[in-house]
């Protein structure tokens, strides 16, 4: 997870393409053209590779506490809903009239569009507007298998290791 101060016109682009960032400063840094934002390390490395590296001339500074870049591990954790859990890290799919919407599970929630959920059923009632199974609405993008994959499957490997332990 990382920090980052950037100007504005940095950031929309960034926002339009629906990244899970959340911005701390909706409004700018004392109303200046300055935000403060968290995003993924996977999300900083692309805001390097498209920008260049953090400086004034490239109107981003990566301001993550030295504390956080420096512990051991990166933080490890489930979303826990509805019979099952989700890692985080999880890179979520949908199609939906003719769209589609990507969403990642970060610090235990569902992140679509700069917006946080609690559950993968509580996201997809916000794209449609009605109750939503999650579970069944959702793919999931399985690393081991390098492809996407229904979420529910995911559920359902849980329950057979739980049973078979």
């Amino acid at each position: 997870m990382r920090i980052i101060c950037l100007r504005k016109e940095k950031l929309d682009p960034l926002l339009q393409v629906g990244a899970a960032i959340e911005d701390f400063t909706p409004g700018g840094i004392w109303k200046t053209q300055f935000h403060v934002v968290s995003m993924s390390d996977e999300q900083f490395a692309a805001l390097k590779k498209l920008y260049g590296e953090p400086s004034l001339k490239t109107g981003y500074e990566d301001i993550t506490p030295k504390i956080i870049l420096n512990s051991a591990a990166p933080s490890v954790g489930f979303l826990y809903c509805r019979g099952g859990k989700i890692p985080n890290g999880t890179k979520l799919r949908a199609h939906y009239l003719s769209q589609i919407y990507n969403a990642e599970v970060r610090g235990s929630r569902v992140w679509l569009n700069q917006k946080s959920y609690s559950s993968p059923s509580e996201a997809a009632r916000a794209i449609t507007k009605t109750a939503v199974n999650g579970w069944n609405w959702w793919k999931y993008y399985d690393e081991q298998a390098g492809r996407w994959r229904n979420l529910f499957i995911l559920r359902n490997q849980q329950k057979k290791t739980q049973v078979a332990a």
